[in-house]
């Protein structure tokens, strides 16, 4: 629970618990119309939230993660704004590919669906990261590739490359 300087309140609520092999966490979070910590002009004041995560042992390769959120955010205004996100990740030694979908639904916007491929590749002191993102919706086409190169020496000496480009 908490109070701006003006007297606007807001509250959360967050349980977690372990359910059939999930970890589950729902949160709530509800403020007053004028409650804000930031400049925003239309603030939230419903954030709900349920994220799902689940660790498995595939038959191929070392490990593998699945995991899900569900949103929902209304503001003072009255948009909403309704989010699912589904991801999977699986490692095999040094290698970690993951795929995570996208689907959003915002008022007064049309409706958005993506998907990022992206790996990742531990090789002793570097990392390699690259990657893709897709539109499915409104449009589908290429969104953003990505890439980085990160150098750790030593422990206080990092060093990056990074690679970034939206076709359109």
């Amino acid at each position: 629970t908490a109070v701006d300087n003006d007297g606007e309140a807001a509250a959360e609520i967050i349980g977690r618990a372990e359910i059939l092999g999930w970890d589950t966490a729902l949160s709530n979070e509800f403020r007053t119309d004028k409650f804000t910590t930031d400049e925003s002009t239309d603030p939230q004041v419903i954030n709900t939230s349920l994220n799902l995560n689940r660790k498995i042992i595939p038959p191929v390769g070392d490990r593998a993660n699945i995991a899900a959120r569900f949103s929902h955010i209304e503001t003072a205004s009255g948009t909403t704004t309704d989010q699912q996100r589904l991801n999977y990740s699986h490692n095999f030694g040094r290698l970690n590919i993951s795929n995570t979908f996208l689907n959003e639904q915002r008022t007064g916007l049309d409706d958005r669906m993506s998907d990022t491929l992206a790996m990742r590749y531990n090789y002793g002191k570097y990392l390699l990261r690259g990657g893709v993102t897709y539109d499915i919706k409104p449009d589908s086409e290429v969104d953003r590739y990505f890439s980085q190169i990160n150098y750790r020496p030593t422990n206080k000496l990092n060093a990056d490359l990074s690679i970034d480009h939206q076709p359109f």
